[in-house]
This record gives C-alpha cells, structure tokens and sequence, in this order.
C-alpha cells in the first residue's frame, strides 16, 4: 500500500508521515517545497514537489497510490484544492481510498464552509472515502499563549 499525504509539511502530517512509515506503510509526500520537506525524506517518505493550487501538478503525484490523505491548509484556497485532488483522482481513473481530513465547527466560519465545500464533492464524487473530523489540536494552544499570558483568555 501506498499513502499519498497532501499538506505533508503542516502541523498534522508532518505528525503523521513519520507514524505511517514506522507502521510499515510506503508514503508519498505532496510538499510544495522540498527543503522543508527534508526531514520526512529523511524518515523515508518518496518526496512529490507539486502544488494543489495547480491541478496539472497532481495527476503524476497519484500513480501507483492506493490511499490519499487529503489534507489542505486554513487558506482562502483550501476548498479549491481540496476539488482539484478530487478532480485528479476522477482524471486519471483511480480509485484510491480517500481519508479526508475534516473538521467540525461553526457553519458560519469560512474554514469550516471551504472544509465542507470539499466533503460535499467527495461525497458526490463517487470515490471511496473515510471523513475523519477534529475538533481541536493540542498544538493549536500555542498559538494562544500571547492571550493567555496578556488576558488569561483564549479567543
């Protein structure tokens, strides 16, 4: 089995490259750029230099994949990223199983509308998916440490 991991360099999958391939499983990271991705090459993961921003990038990152961790990022460009990986799965005529990282929260946030912008497509898509759907990341605290040391709030 192979792992495609879109957003291999962010918080979360550069967490979870190093987990699959210490599991036994081949990974494929999709980074945009290839010095920040060296440490998951070091770990052992097959480096793909691509952009989602750019669909003509993706279709050569999917041969050979078995499984696609699809994972954007917080941007205003996160919902179209998310379609153009599902339109490259449908493109190149695979069928990969698709884990969706997801995520709950408000409908009135534009992360959470881009997020289930792409889960709607997915789910219309036809392809084989999982959803999995966080609420909330430890490392995300860090973030608050200023509020909370100023204000002893998190906002």
């Amino acid at each position: 089995m192979k792992t495609l991991v879109t957003g291999a360099t962010g918080n979360t999958c550069s967490i979870l490259i190093p987990a699959l391939i210490n599991a036994g499983q081949e990974v494929r990271a999709f980074v945009r750029n290839v010095e920040k991705a060296q440490p998951l090459k070091e770990a052992g993961a097959e480096i793909y230099v691509g952009d989602l921003d750019r669909p003509e990038t993706i279709d050569n990152a999917l041969k050979g994949i078995d499984q696609v961790y699809l994972c954007t990022w917080n941007g205003p460009t996160a919902s179209t990223q998310g379609i153009n990986v599902i339109n490259a799965i449908k493109r190149v005529g695979m069928n990969p199983f698709i884990v969706r990282h997801s995520a709950f929260g408000s409908t009135g946030s534009r992360l959470i509308q881009q997020i289930d912008e792409v889960d709607q497509a997915i789910k219309s898509s036809g392809l084989r998916w999982t959803s999995i759907k966080p609420t909330f990341f430890m490392q995300n605290l860090m973030m608050a440490a200023q509020s909370i040391q100023t204000d002893s709030n998190i906002y």
